[in-house]
């Protein structure tokens, strides 16, 4: 019965995992083109710029910009750094609670 429990869970646990990376590939490919058409909005934006205000306006923007994604870079680099951070610390964490499946078997035996 019991292994039958555990068989179980795992089947569960996998129809978990095989959704949520479904999801997160959906999320990855929408990510994508919505940052495929913020490019295209920014350029347009740059032009409309250079337009209205002028060819020295549009460079100032095009400046800003450059800065502001260099910024967004440094800030995501730190963000998945300290996500893998804490992925390693909850993992280790967690294998120190895990109880062998051999001391089931050696409690009766005592």
């Amino acid at each position: 019965r019991g292994v039958s429990q555990v068989n179980s869970a795992i089947s569960d646990m996998d129809q978990i995992t095989q959704s949520n990376a479904a999801g997160s590939e959906e999320l990855a490919a929408s990510s994508q083109e919505l940052n495929s058409q913020s490019l295209v909005m920014n350029g347009l934006m740059g032009d409309l710029v250079g337009v209205v205000s002028g060819e020295a306006a549009k460079a100032e923007g095009l400046r800003r910009h450059s800065a502001m994604a260099a910024e967004r870079k440094t800030h995501n680099m730190k963000r998945i750094s300290s996500a893998k951070n804490l992925t390693a610390k909850h993992t280790s964490s967690a294998s120190q609670t895990l109880i062998p499946f051999d001391d089931d078997n050696n409690s009766g035996n005592n």
